[in-house]
């Protein structure tokens, strides 16, 4: 297996930060917390099942990140939330550690 297919979604939201932060956009993510019976849940309302992982601005620019390990499935109410970013003008896609030259080239500005 190579190091991009053990690539966690988790370790490439964090790549994508630190590439994002220098280029000046700011990020946000709501981390889920551990429970007793060893599941996670973030503490979030209403309709935000399925949230994207990563919320990035800069300036009028808005992306939403989905950030999937290569053999992660994604679930409905993510696929959703994406589609529904895009309905409001932001550049939202569903990201695999596979897909990190055409996120740099997002993050620049240069997508085509």
């Amino acid at each position: 297996m190579t190091r991009i297919e053990k690539m966690t979604g988790s370790k490439l939201q964090d790549m994508i930060v630190e590439a994002a932060h220098p280029l000046g956009y700011k990020a946000a993510h709501f981390r889920g917390g551990l429970r007793k019976d060893g599941s996670y849940r973030t503490p979030v309302q209403y309709d935000a099942k399925g949230f994207p992982d990563l919320i990035l601005v800069k300036g009028t620019l808005g992306i939403a990140f989905e950030c999937k390990a290569e053999d992660e499935k994604v679930s409905a109410a993510q696929d959703e939330w994406i589609r529904w970013w895009r309905e409001v003008g932001f550049i939202a896609y569903v990201v695999r550690p596979s897909d990190w030259d055409e996120i740099v080239k997002i993050l620049m500005g240069k997508r085509e």
